[in-house]
């Protein structure tokens, strides 16, 4: 079993995926659940062609956020790890950041 990982779940979902939790792992590892407590802004990029994370997870994670300053960037003949290749991964980034106010201290 991995650090931080007691009782295997993690272990046991990267071999089997759609493994369901046991009893108490599911607080602990599906941040669903989290995620609708998130009141920051969020910024959820993926790529459209990802084979290892669906889009349907993005728009998951997507609907659970908390917040209403959110937005799920969809990049198109990108897959999971090809998102950060060219510049449209980057300026959506700025844009999303850019659009923020900073609180001064």
């Amino acid at each position: 079993m991995a650090p931080g990982d007691p009782s295997g779940a993690l272990a046991r979902r990267e071999i089997a995926p759609g493994t369901p939790f046991f009893a108490g792992e599911s607080a602990v590892f599906d941040p669903l659940p989290k995620l609708a407590r998130c009141g920051t802004p969020a910024l959820i990029l993926h790529g459209a062609e990802d084979a290892v994370s669906p889009i349907a997870k993005a728009r998951g994670i997507f609907s659970a956020l908390a917040t209403a300053d959110k937005e799920l960037v969809l990049r198109p003949a990108r897959g999971h790890n090809a998102l950060s290749w060219e510049p449209p991964h980057w300026q959506a980034i700025a844009r999303f950041v850019g659009g923020r106010k900073v609180a001064s201290a």
